[in-house]
C-alpha cells in the first residue's frame, strides 16, 4: 500500500507538490513518509484572516499482489498542533481511474463527504482493495479560530505580551492506515 500525490493531467506522471494534489489521476510520486502534515501552506496572518478550508487529494494504491481487507484510516496528532487546525477526511472511488478534480486548494470537492478521523477510536473503515485498486483520500484543513494562539493574533494585549516569541507556522500529524493482507496485519 502506498500513498501518491494526485495530478490533473494523466495517470502516472510526476507531481511532487502537495498544493497541486487536487484530484484527477494518481501521479507516480509517492508521498514521503516524513512529509505527513506538511501538505498545506504555513499558518500566516493571510490564512487566518481568509479562514477558508483547504483541500488536497491523495491516492491510496494497493501495490500487493493480493487483496487487502479491514482497512482503517485515522490521523495521529501532536495535541498542541491539532489545536491550531481542524482536519477532516473524505474518500472517493475513481470513475475508471480518475477522481473528482478541483481547480484550487480552496475548492471543496462536490462528491465527497468529510468526517473526523481523530485517532484509532475515530478511525474510518475503507472498502477492501484488490491488487492495483485505488481510493482517493481528500483531506480538509480549517484554521481553528478558537485556539488562543490564533485568536490572540488579533488582540493587541496578547501581541504585546508575546512579542518576539516564535510562533508555529505549520502543523504536523501522521496519517495512519492499518489493514490486513494474506500474510499479516499492518499499521
Amino acid at each position: 500500500m502506498i500513498l501518491l500525490y494526485t495530478i490533473s493531467s494523466m495517470e502516472g506522471q510526476t507531481q511532487n507538490d502537495p498544493s497541486f494534489s487536487l484530484g484527477g489521476f494518481c501521479s507516480s510520486s509517492q508521498v514521503p513518509s516524513s512529509s505527513n502534515g506538511a501538505f498545506f501552506s504555513s499558518i500566516s496572518e493571510y490564512t487566518i484572516d481568509k479562514n477558508k478550508p483547504q483541500y488536497i487529494c491523495l491516492c491510496l494504491k494497493n501495490t500487493f499482489s493480493h487483496s487487502v481487507k479491514n482497512i482503517l484510516f485515522y490521523f495521529d496528532y501532536d495535541d498542541e498542533q491539532f489545536y491550531q487546525c481542524k482536519y477532516r477526511v473524505g474518500f472517493s472511488l475513481p470513475a475508471g481511474r480518475q477522481f473528482e478534480w478541483v481547480n484550487s486548494i480552496y475548492a471543496k470537492p462536490v462528491y465527497v463527504e468529510f468526517d473526523t478521523a481523530d485517532g484509532m477510536n475515530d478511525a474510518i473503515s475503507l472498502p477492501d482493495m484488490n491488487p492495483n485498486d485505488i481510493i482517493g483520500i481528500w483531506i480538509e484543513r480549517q484554521i481553528n479560530q478558537e485556539c488562543p494562539e490564533i485568536a490572540g493574533r488579533k488582540d493587541p494585549d496578547w501581541l504585546l505580551e508575546n512579542f518576539g516569541r516564535e510562533r508555529r507556522k505549520d502543523e504536523h500529524f501522521d496519517i495512519k492506515i492499518s489493514f490486513e493482507n494474506e500474510s499479516a496485519q499492518h499499521t
